[in-house]
């Protein structure tokens, strides 16, 4: 998904060569057809190739995903959450995102 949305539009072959690991062409368009299947991806076709896009704001797929990683691995608390990141010592929070997260 990242690539899509870095990218806009993309075919399967586009997706594949930019992953940073290679996957196998059937490996792409497995998962390309599970996140349209899941409602992240929408397709046109350009002759005999599918074009993805994404089927949702980056924004929106942001937040869903967060809230999916919210209840699956901290039981919906956010307390729990925060203090994860706060004591993470490869997160670096500044000033200015202690500042926001306060509005």
């Amino acid at each position: 998904m990242e690539l899509i949305y870095r990218n806009g539009r993309m075919t399967a072959v586009d997706i594949q060569e930019g992953l940073p690991d290679r996957l196998a062409n059937s490996g792409v368009r497995t998962l390309l057809s599970i996140l349209e299947r899941k409602g992240w991806l929408l397709h046109d076709e350009a002759g005999a190739k599918f074009v993805y896009h994404a089927a949702k704001p980056r924004e929106e797929a942001a937040k869903s995903a967060l809230h999916g990683l919210l209840h699956t691995f901290y039981d919906g608390s956010l307390g729990s959450l925060v203090a994860t990141l706060v004591n993470d010592q490869e997160v670096r929070l500044s000033h200015n995102d202690i500042e926001r997260s306060r509005n």
